[in-house]
């Protein structure tokens, strides 16, 4: 850049920085990009309980691959998934705890709706999971969700919260995502992990 006073200024281009660093095989292995439950251990910035506990959802990664490389489903926060119980939930983060993936997150219910049935989020009921315990994803149950006896997954009646109590009731619209569609990640990845630092 050329300044008024015709000085040259240079400045980095932080896309390409990050670029680089990510394909450098001695420093991709030792970004973080979850945060990470170290109990009382605070020796990296990911170990903070700012990032494990108040940064906002739709700031932290989105979504996590499950499987190999070459076959894995993935996930992301916001979206019905199954867990291997025969339960569904919605994962709203993804952290690490001892080498292993987590996701926080919120109950959901069926419940009888003007169109049948649908689903109800109660984010005051939350409870993790790992991983590896999540068996399908939000478009493979939109594929078979007749199958399971279920309601459709892009079908949220609303969320509930004791929150909400003071906000004009208790229950209020799903409002995080197009139900129909899930994140709005899952479209723009395109089948590619999405990462945040």
């Amino acid at each position: 850049y050329d300044g008024k006073l015709g000085h040259t200024y240079y400045v980095n281009n932080l896309a390409q920085i990050i670029a680089q660093e990510l394909a450098n095989p001695q420093v991709a292995p030792n970004l973080s990009y979850l945060p990470q439950d170290s109990d009382q251990l605070l020796a990296e910035a990911c170990q903070g309980s700012r990032w494990l506990t108040e940064a906002p959802d739709n700031l932290l990664t989105p979504m996590v691959h499950v499987g190999t490389q070459d076959q894995h489903t993935d996930f992301f926060i916001h979206e019905i998934a199954r867990v291997a119980n025969g339960h569904c939930c919605i994962p709203f983060r993804w952290f690490t705890r001892e080498e292993r993936i987590y996701g926080k997150c919120w109950k959901v219910v069926p419940v009888n709706s003007d169109g049948g049935t649908a689903w109800r989020v109660y984010e005051d009921d939350v409870f993790e999971v790992a991983v590896d315990q999540l068996t399908m994803s939000h478009t493979e149950l939109q594929a078979a969700y007749c199958d399971f006896g279920i309601p459709d997954p892009g079908f949220i009646k609303g969320k509930y919260s004791t929150a909400y109590i003071f906000r004009n009731g208790a229950l209020h619209p799903w409002e995080y995502t197009n139900p129909v569609k899930g994140n709005r990640w899952r479209e723009l990845a395109e089948g590619h992990r999405v990462l945040s630092f």
